[in-house]
């Protein structure tokens, strides 16, 4: 199948936040913008519906601000081991409907003159000097002068990209993520609890209209020898938690979680973001605010391609001064919820001491990156 083609000043590849909001931001720059999603939205997600304050704040500042009202605040954070429970105040986070949002993004992306096609997988076919071209699982092809690649950890539209291949932890766990919709017995609905154990951890939030979203990472002999549904459901068990009965929870997979892009850019026209970058656990909320804040930072690349005036690795060097700052808390914790006595520890000492627990909780919290700021 072919057709005449035109040239896109972006093509975005995904329409989760990070690529819907790049689209948003790149149409509102005046440049002409493609929006690609190989599902047919609204979808459902296997994790992601808590964000963190700074993901609010860069919705808000994108005009998107009224989605908060129709998420669920929670200000705590319980984490559970072998029956003892630490909770930790935190700043407030909101839980919000992923199949809401995400068509919202979509939707503000739209009117601000971004195309949008759903229902093709997308890949990057070629990588030129002066544009990119890609190809739907049809054939039919569009070129652009640049290409975000946001397609998640699970996408492969950059499959063909030389330099771009993922590398991936080789003790990775696997996501596994369900939503259910009555809010299960013994969980407490106003915070954010995460059971952990040694066969890895589960968190559940409660979603707006009452239900719950479960999201967890598990190691894949755990979910070979059990299967996941008893896995997850056992887990939840050891903190209390019941979730009625087993037909109840349809979980959906993820590939191995914890893994690195090699590049993430190419020849200064490909650029990843979000989660396509790399994924680095728990499931914290703040995977989401990284997402967002980078499809914040892009447009100002995209734009100077468009302009003829992108130095090539400069979209490089501002992921890594991202990372660097961000994720150090992150991995730490993922250091903490593989070492079950480690997380034990810090667990009976919190649940003793309050304060403890506070205080490590912000020495842990992310450094707030103000949005457009220089790398």
């Amino acid at each position: 199948m072919t057709h005449e083609r035109s040239l896109w000043d972006v093509a975005v590849i995904g329409a989760g936040p990070a690529g819907a909001l790049s689209a948003l931001l790149a149409a509102r720059r005046g440049l002409r913008t493609l929006l690609v999603e190989k599902r047919v939205m609204p979808r459902s997600k296997v994790c992601g519906c808590c964000l963190a304050p700074g993901g609010q704040s860069v919705l808000r500042a994108a005009g998107l601000g009224a989605l908060m009202g129709q998420g669920v605040a929670l200000d705590r954070l319980q984490v559970v081991q072998d029956g003892v429970t630490c909770s930790v105040p935190t700043p407030r986070y909101r839980t919000l409907d992923r199949s809401v949002m995400d068509v919202a993004i979509v939707d503000a992306a739209r009117r601000a003159g971004a195309a949008f096609r759903q229902g093709q997988a997308w890949r990057i076919s070629r990588v030129a000097s002066e544009h990119v071209e890609v190809v739907d699982e049809e054939g039919a092809f569009e070129s652009a002068r640049a290409v975000v690649v946001a397609d998640g950890i699970g996408g492969g539209s950059a499959r063909d990209v030389p330099g771009m291949a993922w590398d991936v932890r080789r003790s990775s766990r696997v996501g596994l993520g369900a939503t259910i919709e009555r809010w299960p017995e013994g969980a407490d609905p106003s915070a954010i609890t995460m059971v952990v154990g040694r066969d890895g951890y589960v968190g559940i939030a409660r979603l707006p209209g009452g239900g719950a979203a479960i999201a967890a990472a598990i190691n894949p002999t755990s979910i070979a020898d059990d299967g996941p549904s008893h896995v997850v459901e056992r887990l939840l068990a050891s903190g209390g938690v019941a979730l009625g009965e087993p037909s109840a929870l349809r979980l959906r997979g993820t590939p191995p979680l914890t893994r690195r892009r090699r590049s993430v850019e190419a020849q200064g026209r490909v650029f990843a973001i979000g989660d396509a970058t790399g994924y680095v656990e728990p499931f914290t909320g703040e995977g989401m605010t990284w997402a967002l804040r980078a499809a914040d930072r892009v447009a100002t690349s995209l734009e100077d391609v468009a302009r003829d005036r992108y130095r090539s690795g400069a979209w490089t060097a501002i992921v890594r001064a991202e990372a660097r700052s961000q994720t150090r808390s992150c991995r730490l914790v993922t250091w903490g919820l593989r070492h079950p006595g480690v997380t034990g520890a810090v667990v009976r000492a919190g649940s003793v001491w309050p304060a403890l627990a506070a205080a490590l909780a912000r020495s842990l919290a992310p450094r707030d990156v103000s949005l457009g700021a220089p790398a």
